[in-house]
């Protein structure tokens, strides 16, 4: 009996939330705000709306809080989001089939740069490192640090000091090039 009513407290809520992206997004059109509702998020214990919206450019919405919060009977607080945050909060795929690690298991945003596709030795082309978002993809920044590291390793043929003396470096093992079989 307790599941069935948070069930439908949670369904309740899910259709307050929708009703107030709608009203929402029908204000912004009669008012001609250049900003984007995303999503509606709903406190039932402080009667409380938060709206996600995104803008290009800096938005007076003073008019549309005002209306909402006659319209909606409630506290109402716009909140302006970046392009990483907007495809955190909508989801979808990303490029590698899986979905996107901002919206299953990202907690914050790493410094993404362009310096790491090129220690990566990737395609500069902008469609191919670029997330849905726009931005650059952050996963360039989980092997970043490996990438580095492995810049470090010495190369076939090149002079190393070592704390005895001097060595060269002969060949580089490869565990692709192993013979496993058992002798």
């Amino acid at each position: 009996m307790a599941k069935i009513i948070g069930e439908d407290f949670k369904r309740d809520e899910q259709k307050q939330q929708e009703e107030a992206l709608a009203k929402c997004k029908e204000m912004v059109t009669k008012l001609g705000l250049k900003m984007k509702p995303l999503a509606a998020r709903y406190d039932s214990e402080t009667h409380h709306f938060t709206i996600f919206f995104r803008a290009e450019e800096r938005v007076d919405f003073r008019e549309l809080v005002w209306k909402l919060r006659h319209s909606l009977k409630a506290q109402v607080e716009l909140r302006q989001i970046g392009p990483r945050d907007e495809a955190k909060l909508i989801g979808g795929i990303g490029k590698c089939g899986y979905p996107l690690c901002c919206q299953s298991f990202l907690g914050d945003f790493a410094s993404v740069s362009i310096k790491m596709a090129k220690e990566q030795g990737l395609a500069l082309n902008p469609m191919k490192i670029s997330g849905v978002c726009g931005r650059l993809l952050c996963c360039l920044s989980y092997e970043s640090k490996d990438y580095a590291e492995a810049k470090k390793i010495p190369k076939s043929d090149q002079e190393i000091s070592a704390p005895i003396d001097k060595a060269t470096v002969d060949n580089i093992a490869n565990d692709n090039n192993r013979d496993l079989s058992p002798s």
